[in-house]
């Protein structure tokens, strides 16, 4: 949601700026460079937010990585819903 606020929000930005460079009556050569380099800032926002959408689309959410069930696996954890001691708790406690 909040990229898709910056989105909306980075046009308006580009045309102000592009108003004052361009549309304004009297424009200080500060203020022309100062605008350009906006401008050049609102572009390349705007390019890093389609990557960024692009990357956060290729990648589902509902798909997490399997990394945390293969440690919890590796470490000889299991969840054991039965009653049932697992092998690892019954080592423990003759320990």
């Amino acid at each position: 949601m909040p990229l898709a606020i910056s989105v909306a929000l980075t046009f308006p930005s580009a045309l102000m700026a592009s108003y004052y460079l361009l549309l304004q009556t009297y424009v200080l050569r500060l203020e022309a460079i100062m605008n350009g380099i906006l401008l050049l800032f609102c572009g390349s926002e705007l390019l890093l937010e389609a990557l960024t959408l692009a990357a956060f689309s290729r990648s589902p959410l509902s798909n997490p990585p399997k990394l945390f069930l293969f440690s919890v696996h590796c470490a000889g954890v299991r969840p054991d819903t039965s009653g049932q001691v697992s092998a690892l708790e019954q080592n423990q406690k003759t320990q």
